[in-house]
This record gives structure tokens, C-alpha cells and sequence, in this order.
């Protein structure tokens, strides 16, 4: 996939977008950033369908951007503080007065760089965003399950150099090990922050702006909505939609990656829609 523009970060990594332009009057301009193990393909599924698309249809100008070791922004290795200091500044600047939508990893990653003062969006939304850390899970078997995949990434860390989506067949996006380890050191230090000790949970305090977060009861792992919504919590004037079967006209609550990859969320999609444009 060819971008249609790039934008270097400060560290000289070149990071690529596809845009989708608005069917009718543009409403606003809006970023979307796909989740882990996986790049922007992901945000338009069916093509023409999908996320990107919907919004279009809604009047938004939509930039879909990969971060830094996926899809149109190639990089041999990175750490989750190079998102947050470096792609999403660079990504945000390039585009004037954007809305964030972020899926899963795109979602908290913009979060730690508003709530640091790096960026400062329109606004937010967010799709199973969330980090784990023990301190944000307040049951005790989610904690497990959780503390037992932070193991067993601490382990393919060792064994793979990184998590192996491709050879897992989880993904297309293999992550690299300084990124993973980032990641299990968050659970293990229950601490989300850089590592000169900057804390980005207490930074959410920082937001100043619309933010919508979004988490589902389909969702049964990865951001359990207990979880998310203590996580969205730390924002100051959140919106949270919690899903449940039924909500929207979804039959089904959608599961982590079906919020902003399955066309069976376009009445989410375009309520979000709906929500950007009031809240503008």
C-alpha cells in the first residue's frame, strides 16, 4: 500500500497515511490509528465498508496512519515511549485540528501523549483503550488471565526477540522486543509511564477536550470493559460507552477487534460519527 502523504518525526522515521476523502461537505479532519499486530488495512474492512469508509460517509476527512514498525511506516525497532513522544506529534501536526480515533493501542497511545502535553487534538475517541496494569483490573480472575499473558510476553520476548503475530497467526504486525517489554513493565511495575519515571496515568488528568472512550462487554480479554472504564475514568469529562447486546441495534456486544475492524460495528461507527460532530 502507497501512502498519500508522509510526515517525518523528529528522530527521522517516516510514517505514511491513506486518506478517504468526505462524501459532501467536510465536517472535520479526523486521524485513526489502528490497534496492535496489525496496520491501517485493518481500519477500512470490507474496503469501502469498513471504518474509515463509514466515517467518510459522515462528512469527515479521514487520515488512517500507521505508527512507526507497521504497514506504511517500516522502522527495524521501537519503544511505546517513541509513540507517544515522537509518531504522535509528528502525526497530529501534520494534519490541521484533527480529531483522534484510535483503536486499542491507538487509543491509549494518544492518550499518553495529550495527557504529556505533547498534542493537543480536537478531541478523542477511543475504541478498547485501555493499559493493563494490576492496579486498573479490579477482579481477581482478570487479573490473572492478565498477569499470566504479561508472563507469557516476557517469555516470547526471550524465546522470539518480540511477539510473533505473523507466526502465531494473531496478525499481520510483528512487535518488536524493546515495544513488548514496555509493555509487560507496565503490568509488572503497575506503573504506565516512561523510563525516566513521567507518569502518564496521573497525565490523563492533563486532557483538556472532548474524549469519548468506548468498551463493550464482548470484549473479554484484552480491554475487559471493568478494566477500560477504570482506565477512562482518569480523564477528566469522559464520555463512556459501555456496549451491551442489543446497544445500537447490534445484536451482539462486538468483541475487542470487531469495534474497528467488522462492518457489524457501522452503528457504532457512525454514532461515533454522530458524537464527533455534536461535540465539535
Amino acid at each position: 500500500m502507497r501512502p498519500d502523504w508522509t510526515v517525518r518525526t523528529e528522530d527521522g522515521c517516516e510514517l505514511g497515511a491513506k486518506v478517504t476523502e468526505p462524501t459532501g461537505t467536510c465536517v472535520g479532519d479526523v486521524l485513526v490509528l489502528p490497534a496492535m499486530m496489525v496496520d491501517v488495512r485493518s481500519l477500512d474492512r470490507p474496503p469501502g465498508g469498513g471504518l474509515a469508509s463509514i466515517l467518510a460517509e459522515e462528512g469527515f476527512r479521514v487520515h488512517r496512519a500507521d505508527l512507526r514498525g507497521r504497514g506504511m511506516s517500516p522502522a527495524a525497532g521501537f519503544t511505546y515511549e517513541d509513540l507517544v513522544y515522537r509518531d504522535l506529534p509528528a502525526l497530529v501536526g501534520a494534519i490541521e485540528d484533527p480529531w483522534v480515533l484510535g483503536h486499542s493501542l491507538g487509543g491509549h497511545v494518544t492518550a499518553a501523549s495529550w495527557g504529556a502535553g505533547c498534542i493537543a487534538p480536537r478531541g478523542l475517541v477511543g475504541l478498547g483503550a485501555n493499559v493493563w496494569m494490576p492496579s486498573l483490573e479490579p477482579g481477581r480472575r482478570m487479573r490473572l488471565k492478565k498477569a499470566l499473558g504479561m508472563h507469557g510476553a516476557r517469555l516470547s520476548v526471550r524465546m522470539f526477540g518480540g511477539f510473533p503475530a505473523s507466526r502465531a497467526g494473531i496478525g499481520p504486525v510483528d512487535e518488536p522486543a524493546d515495544y513488548a517489554s514496555d509493555l509487560a513493565r507496565f503490568w509488572f511495575q503497575d506503573r504506565w509511564g516512561d523510563r525516566a519515571g513521567s507518569d502518564w496515568l496521573a497525565g490523563l488528568a492533563a486532557i483538556d477536550g472532548p474524549a469519548l472512550m468506548v468498551c463493550s462487554e464482548g470484549d473479554t480479554l484484552l480491554a475487559h470493559p471493568d478494566g477500560a472504564t477504570a482506565f477512562a475514568a482518569r480523564i477528566p469529562g469522559v464520555e463512556v460507552w459501555r456496549l451491551k447486546n442489543g446497544d445500537l441495534g447490534m445484536p451482539q456486544a462486538p468483541s475487542h477487534m470487531e469495534m474497528g475492524v467488522d462492518a457489524v460495528s457501522e452503528p457504532l461507527w457512525r454514532a461515533i460519527a454522530a458524537w464527533m460532530k455534536d461535540a465539535a
